[in-house]
């Protein structure tokens, strides 16, 4: 499943569709909500919204837990949220006044197959590529966020990072060096440029080489390498195990047939 694919399941209220999916780019899966009680809590909801809009959207199911396989997480067991312990409206308005500028379009809603599979998801559409979300500096204290202090969360693989401070700290060193003190518009270009290099490369569409057998991931590539130059051409589903073999299919190059 793709990330609209994602989209569409929860929507029509099929939670249990993302079992067994791999955490990434574009998806986080939490067991429980956040307790917003907490305010590390809050902090942690408005870093985890705004590295999904610092790194193309995504979505955050809150009710799934997960477990490690391959290196990885992967969607595993869905915990269902009481309705009672999420006010969606308590949600969407933290992250208004938390991110900054508020992503647009981001949607929080339940998806619950009526069935005892229930869940909260964060859907973060794809925002303006040049526009750069931030937070405040993460205290654990009560209270409105601050406004004399940034952090700027991404999203890489599967995980949320704050861009190093030592990254932020070279870059306004060198426009210091160069122009001076910045003003706040060159302050935000430069925030601009650092999340840009530190945004990963959008992840290729379709299986991939090795995708859906880790444990034999570098098995596969290396077979793979060695037989492209014969005419193989992209993968054409997952691998998997028949027997002793590891296996994966490929469209041929040249006449577009399974190879």
């Amino acid at each position: 499943m793709d990330l609209e694919a994602v989209r569409v399941a929860l929507r029509a209220q099929d939670p249990t569709a993302l079992l067994e999916l791999p955490e990434g780019q574009w998806l986080d899966a939490k067991g429980a909500p956040y307790e917003l009680r907490n305010p590390r809590a809050v902090e942690e909801l408005a870093k985890d919204v705004a590295a999904f809009a610092n790194g193309g959207g995504g979505v955050i199911v809150v009710g799934i837990t997960t477990r490690v396989q391959g290196g990885g997480e992967v969607l595993d067991t869905v915990c269902s949220v009481d309705r009672s312990s999420v006010d969606l409206d308590q949600w969407r308005k933290l992250i208004r006044e938390h991110v900054t500028p508020a992503p647009r379009g981001t949607s929080v809603e339940w998806s619950d197959d009526g069935h005892g599979a229930r869940v909260v998801y964060i859907d973060v559409p794809a925002q303006d590529p040049d526009c750069l979300f931030v937070v405040a500096a993460p205290t654990g204290k009560p209270g409105a966020p601050r406004t004399d202090t940034v952090a700027v969360p991404v999203r890489e693989a599967d995980g949320t990072h704050w861009l190093p401070r030592t990254e932020l700290q070279r870059l306004l060193s060198n426009a210091v060096a160069s122009s001076g003190m910045p003003t706040p518009q060159v302050l935000a270009e430069l925030l601009h440029e650092a999340v840009a290099r530190a945004r990963p490369e959008p992840a290729p569409a379709g299986p991939q080489v090795g995708q859906g057998l880790s444990s034999r991931r570098q098995e596969v590539r290396e077979a793979y390498e060695q037989l492209r130059a014969a005419g193989l051409g992209q993968p054409a589903g997952e691998a998997y195990v028949r027997g002793p073999a590891a296996i994966q299919e490929f469209e041929a190059s040249r006449e577009g047939q399974p190879g």
